[in-house]
């Protein structure tokens, strides 16, 4: 007969994402803006804005264009990702330059291990590289991780609502 068995991780725990534990949910990103871009611009001012996307999303979400940013970039937009496999999955972010004629250049590109995300938020500049490998800037994130779906995720934040409604009333 097999001998006793290690009790299980605590949920969430550096070990539980070691054994690559697989869990869904939602990647919680709020792309505050970008830094230090290199510049892919020859005349004016460069636009930069970024897409995102999970291994296991399907759609390409992005920021607005922050016209004439330059080397700097400011959008503070938050994002909702669908994560199938959080053991596997990356996030995936290309900060890019809109032009108005042809194809708009990549600045540069990082990929992020959603295992790594924990549910505390974590604000921080994540380097950036273009495809040679160069560093071609930053990008500031606040990034969070809720295991469940969608909808899971929705129904317990609406119980927190109310229950921190209820407590601040009584």
């Amino acid at each position: 007969s097999p001998g006793p068995q290690a009790p299980a991780p605590p949920r969430g725990s550096a070990e539980e994402r070691r054994l690559g534990a697989m869990s869904r949910g939602m990647l919680h990103v709020h792309m505050l803006g970008a830094r230090e871009l290199h510049n892919t611009q020859t005349f004016g001012r460069q636009d930069p804005y970024a897409k995102l996307w999970t291994s296991s999303t399907r759609t390409k979400e992005e920021t607005r264009v922050h016209n004439d940013g330059g080397s700097n970039a400011v959008w503070r937009q938050e994002f909702a990702l669908n994560v199938a496999d959080r053991g596997s999955e990356f996030l995936y972010i290309e900060v890019r330059n809109r032009n108005s004629v042809g194809k708009d250049p990549v600045i540069g590109r990082v990929k992020l291990p959603v295992a790594e995300i924990d549910g505390d938020e974590t604000t921080g500049y994540y380097t950036i590289y273009n495809g040679h490998g160069d560093v071609s800037g930053e990008v500031e994130l606040t990034l969070r991780f809720s295991e469940g779906t969608a909808q899971e995720v929705a129904t317990a934040a609406a119980a927190l609502a109310a229950t921190a409604s209820a407590t601040a009333t009584s």
